[in-house]
């Protein structure tokens, strides 16, 4: 399944985005298919239950886009919208010749303001003349065929959603971290070759209608094109902190062991991957975009900040975050200091025309408040309504998304696209605080919830998603953030630890200590089974005596040994600093050979274990 995902998101972003009709439509279906397979795949029975509350906001968004579509008789048009009745007199020939004996627009500001009243023309159903109007039926969309193809257009990003956070299990993350990464390099050596050698056509083919473009990769618009790399960056940059936390298990504490670590299987890929990153950060820096370049910027910030939090008193952290950091700089670097500060002194007030078309975007909701001028229809409403640079230019687009959105769909598609957004994040919150991820699956999945913050925020001043390459992507994303996570099956007299690998139970004790000690010095509970190999089996100590209920514990060696460690929640201890050799490893659980805190935090343990263990090293007093 992974290897289909790959295919539609390569197909996206290399057809030019997928903007013309030859692109578009083989990209739909591929996702209708994508979303079948999902659905008709067998999975465990954790993930065969659809998202319940995400089909419920996809279907009310639907349902509203709907609305917009059906057909309603002119006069019932134009007292529900009188500003779409008196737009169409203008756009459309076939509703102007039967609205020709309509006097008024209803007041709405861009047409002769004579109020309609009970018994005008358009109550008596009949022109100036005194004949019988002809009947004609409208949509509240002022351009039904762009509104049917918006609805097709979420309908199938939404089937596709729905599908894939079914179906997409843990190896097909591991391939399409991969995939995503491999075609992120290929996109970027696209871009910055083309750049270099740039005659004015996309793969030096293509010539763009719109000169002044800036075509970067093959996105006609580079903002485009860093959109693309806003949504695949992190997801790289989750897969590659899965293969250096999963990689260095196990190595030894001191640099030599750490450079040692270089050479193994698993290095190698963690290398290959952030060579990667570096190369797409490269890209998309070099695109020169602004609103890239700052949420560029974010998106390393909120890699580091995860990073740090997951890791922080670990190696791997300090690593992680400081290679972030790296690629960043040398991201900036290649592109030029002075050339990224001269083009974001181009800025000013108006944010590049931008704020110009935030304001006819709003003028144009307030005419159109309720139910909006219909899905997909903001470049047929700028051809008449349009203020800013009128006698220059076209906004096809208002820049912003959210604005677009608003004005398109006004309040009837804006709340429950606002309802979507919150049951979104609300799966998206509890996917994390189940906990069933392995380390992999949190990382990526941890990458795709920082893409999407990241593309929200361009979206403020750019419209990237509404390329259906860069919708496509997103939706990927959305499945990945979303998805249930499989519970794995447990070998018999086996548990699979936080570090991944397999832990052996003892029957005494519930309580999981991976340490490094030997299993003699080890009090009951689940012992690594290299240790049982090399030190033989666990050695059980008699049972503790038992302590009377007005008893009061001595304070005792063991107890001394957790002063490193402090109480968080029931069942829980933190470590506050590095044990030292002389504590127990089963004080602060940490890393098998370096007794570092292990950043998985701590392993669930019952309150009446954590007071059985602290009795065997305690004794009455009367």
């Amino acid at each position: 399944m992974a290897w289909l995902i790959l295919l539609i998101v390569a197909w996206g972003a290399l057809a030019f985005g997928s903007i013309y009709d030859w692109a578009r439509w083989p990209l739909l279906s591929a996702c209708v298919v994508a979303g079948a397979w999902g659905f008709a795949r067998r999975v465990p029975h954790e993930r065969r239950r659809v998202i319940t509350p995400v089909l419920a906001g996809l279907a009310l968004g639907a349902l509203a886009v709907g609305f917009q579509l059906v057909p309603l008789d002119r006069h019932t048009l134009r007292a529900w919208s009188p500003a779409t009745h008196t737009f169409l007199k203008q756009y459309n020939l076939q509703y102007a010749m039967a609205a020709a004996g309509d006097v008024s627009d209803g007041g709405r500001g861009f047409g002769p303001d004579v109020p309609a009243g009970p018994e005008g023309p358009a109550s008596t159903g009949k022109d100036d003349r005194g004949a019988d109007a002809p009947r004609l039926r409208h949509p509240l969309s002022i351009d039904p065929q762009k509104t049917w193809l918006g609805l097709a257009l979420l309908g199938g990003f939404g089937f596709m959603l729905l599908g894939l956070a079914r179906g997409i299990g843990g190896r097909d993350l591991r391939v399409f971290a991969q995939g995503i990464v491999t075609l992120g390099v290929l996109m970027s050596m696209i871009g910055i070759i083309q750049k270099a050698l740039w005659n004015g056509k996309v793969y030096g083919f293509w010539e763009p209608i719109n000169k002044g473009a800036g075509a970067f990769g093959p996105f006609i618009n580079r903002n485009h094109f860093a959109g693309w790399m806003l949504l695949a960056l992190p997801v790289a940059v989750g897969y590659f902190a899965s293969l250096v936390a999963k990689g260095m298990v196990g190595v030894k504490p001191g640099w030599r062991n750490r450079i040692i670590w270089f050479s193994t299987p698993d290095a190698s890929r963690a290398v290959l991957t952030g060579f990667g990153i570096l190369v797409m950060g490269l890209a998309l820096t070099v695109t020169l975009s602004r609103s890239g370049i700052t949420c560029f910027l974010l998106a390393v910030l909120l890699s580091g900040f995860n990073v740090l939090r997951r890791q922080a008193n670990t190696t791997k952290g300090r690593l992680l975050s400081t290679y972030l950091a790296m690629v960043f700089v040398t991201a900036i670097a290649w592109a030029g200091v002075d050339a990224i500060g001269a083009r974001f002194g181009e800025v000013d007030w108006k944010l590049g025309g931008r704020a110009g078309a935030w304001e006819d975007a709003w003028r144009i909701h307030e005419s159109f408040p309720w139910f909006g001028t219909g899905l997909n229809t903001y470049g047929s409403a700028t051809l008449l309504l349009q203020q800013f640079e009128k006698a220059t230019a076209h906004y096809v687009e208002a820049h912003n998304d959210y604005l677009q959105l608003l004005v398109e769909g006004g309040w009837l598609v804006t709340v429950p696209a606002l309802v979507l957004v919150w049951l979104f994040a609300r799966e998206v919150r509890c996917r994390f605080r189940e906990g069933r991820d392995d380390r992999t699956g949190y990382w990526v999945r941890l990458g795709a919830v920082t893409g999407i913050v990241a593309i929200a925020f361009q979206e403020i001043v750019e419209f990237s998603l509404q390329m259906p390459g860069n919708a496509a992507l997103f939706t990927v994303l959305c499945a990945i953030a979303i998805r249930r996570s499989s519970v794995k099956k447990e070998r018999r007299g086996f548990s699979r630890g936080s570090g991944g690998g397999l832990l052996c139970k003892s029957p005494e004790a519930g309580l999981a200590t991976p340490t490094g000690r030997p299993p003699s010095a080890q009090p009951p509970g689940r012992y690594p089974l290299h240790h049982q190999e090399a030190h033989g089996p666990p050695v059980v100590p008699s049972p503790a005596p038992a302590v009377p209920a007005l008893a009061a514990p001595r304070r005792t060696t063991t107890d001394a040994a957790l002063a490193g460690c402090r109480q968080t929640t029931p069942g829980y201890r933190e470590c506050t600093g590095r044990p030292s050799h002389g504590r127990p490893a089963s004080a602060c659980r940490g890393s098998a050979t370096s007794g570092r805190c292990n950043s998985q935090g701590w392993r669930r343990a019952p309150e009446p274990t954590l007071r059985a263990r602290t009795a065997v090293s305690t004794t009455a007093t009367p």
